[in-house]
């Protein structure tokens, strides 16, 4: 097909639907070409979000976004009061930030894996941590009481957070 000037973007959209259509996955071996060939092609990366399970993850990203008020009194619509607090846990106890992390895309398929994840505001500030700065995290999954898992930074450029 590409020999008829369709583009690798436009083969993989048709593989794609007409996987879809007949309601069966696309093989591993013919998506890791088809992404291969997309990225030669155009350059432009695939972003994957992580989301938390199983174990740790260690990610080495920069930072693209941070949220410096997160309030997981009003994600979980909790009252600030014992009994809220007491459900948040440790996420009572201190202020958190969103960061979202983006690795750099892998050179052959383009793929840059991505995490939203939460650490100490005392931690942010007193790293003195800014958009675009590159980190290494270690990340864990942490299940809120609403059965959502998200991601807490266990440790931070090779030092584990308090």
């Amino acid at each position: 097909m590409r020999g008829d000037g369709h583009t690798a973007s436009h083969i993989r959209q048709i593989v794609e639907l007409e996987a879809k259509a007949r309601g069966l996955p696309i093989p591993l071996n013919v998506a890791k070409r088809l992404m291969a060939d997309e990225y030669s092609e155009s350059g432009r990366e695939t972003v994957v979000e992580v989301l938390p399970h199983g174990a740790g993850q260690l990610l080495t990203g920069a930072i693209i976004a941070s949220n410096l008020q997160v309030n997981f009194f009003n994600r979980l619509k909790y009252k600030d009061n014992p009994f809220g607090r007491a459900f948040l846990g440790k996420l009572a106890k201190q202020a958190y930030v969103e960061l979202r992390i983006r690795e750099k895309p892998d050179n052959k398929y383009g793929i840059s894996a991505e995490i939203s994840c939460y650490l100490p505001l005392a931690t942010f500030k007193a790293c003195g941590l800014r958009h675009d700065q590159w980190v290494s995290v270690f990340v864990v999954p942490h299940q809120m009481t609403n059965g959502e898992d998200i991601w807490l930074i266990d440790a931070l450029n090779g030092k584990e957070i308090a």
